[in-house]
């Protein structure tokens, strides 16, 4: 089953539900034309401070953008990409509120080893 758009989590923008249209279209093409894809065995997971985060599995062996929202608003907050015990990615925030999507891109490059990921909002 492939999901897209706000059927898959609320967009504030119509521009982040037409990419992530465009990118299961792709993903589906793969699909019908047998290409192999590559295996999601790395999980990401967050804590109390994310509502939600998309994708929950990736491969790693690829480019990833990564869209989540905040539970609660805050005020010089820092998402934080964690795998293992290193922060594999970190951006700054002046200000975080629950109703805008946040868009991270994660190289594969970042991504170090097989361990599962997390994202989380520090203070």
């Amino acid at each position: 089953i492939y999901a897209a758009g706000n059927v898959l989590h609320v967009h504030d923008l119509v521009d982040f539900v037409s990419d992530e249209g465009e990118n299961l279209a792709n993903a589906a093409a793969k699909y019908i034309r047998n290409e192999k894809q590559n295996e999601s065995h790395i999980l990401i997971t967050t804590d109390k401070t994310i509502n939600n985060v998309v994708p929950q599995k990736i491969s790693g062996k690829q480019d990833v953008e990564i869209t989540l929202r905040v539970s609660r608003p805050s005020r010089d907050g820092v998402i934080e990409i964690v795998q293992g015990e290193k922060v594999i990615k970190s951006r700054n925030f002046k200000k975080l509120n629950p109703a805008e999507m946040i868009r991270l891109t994660l190289k594969k490059e970042d991504i170090n080893s097989e361990e599962n990921i997390k994202v989380v909002v520090s203070q």
